[in-house]
């Protein structure tokens, strides 16, 4: 908005208290003394303009763009921080929710998965050559990722195998796969073949907690990145 002294100042995103807050101090700035300021928003459709008219935005899109896992928290306007380390089914819903809760049926949001994971697999560990790797006619056996890695180090713990199968939305199964006798299983699992994106890791020692092991360690040098859009629209009458 334009403001008499100021000139224009950026308002999209802030609430009505920072907005008084920052007015005060710009015109404090000017040496003009005891100001008081009152902001107020009179009508709800100007917020609705905001996110729903690129121009008010300032941006070419009406469609916000966010990478899962790539940072903590994405800052949405009106809405404030959402958590967006977690399975995107859960950050959909709670994005839809929030702006539900301010807006009601003034403003239509939509939130969905925009891009798709890497094709790969991923051998890591306690093997020779560790890495990602193609996956040739789209499905391969644990034995042969484990050949294709160069084969077991002296060190590997290879009763005890972790396999990592990420999901679209980032979230993930796991199980622990004896390749002593890869016939007999440590625990349930499907019948084994590789699919796209499983992360196969070879430890030296027993992963007590996987969770951990996972959001630690795994999610900070795979490339598990999805990206999810935000678009905002004026409802259908």
């Amino acid at each position: 908005m334009s403001i008499s002294l100021i000139g224009s100042f950026p308002v999209v995103g802030k609430t009505v208290d920072e907005v008084s807050t920052e007015v005060a101090n710009l015109y404090m700035t000017r040496k003009i003394k005891d100001v008081k300021v009152v902001v107020a928003v009179t009508r709800a459709q100007q917020r609705v303009k905001l996110l729903t008219d690129p121009e008010a935005r300032g941006v070419g899109s009406t469609k916000l763009e966010f990478r899962i896992y790539d940072e903590p928290f994405l800052e949405l306007p009106f809405i404030g921080a959402v958590a967006v380390g977690r399975p995107f089914s859960e950050i959909r819903r709670e994005i839809r929710e929030a702006y539900e809760r301010e807006f009601g049926e003034q403003l239509k949001v939509t939130v969905n998965l925009i891009s798709r994971l890497q094709q790969n697999i991923f051998v890591l560990g306690e093997v020779k050559k560790p890495g990602g790797y193609a996956i040739p006619g789209g499905q391969v056996s644990m034995v042969s990722a484990i050949a294709t890695a160069g084969g077991f180090e002296d060190s590997a713990l290879r009763d005890e195998v972790l396999v990592i199968r990420f999901q679209e939305d980032g979230s993930y199964e796991h199980w622990t796969v004896n390749l002593n006798d890869p016939l007999l299983p440590a625990g349930p699992q499907p019948a084994f073949f590789l699919q796209g994106n499983d992360v196969v890791f070879v430890a030296k020692t027993t992963i007590a907690k996987v969770d951990i092991f996972v959001d630690q360690y795994i999610r900070k040098i795979i490339p598990f990145v999805p990206s999810g859009g935000i678009f905002y629209a004026l409802p259908r009458n």
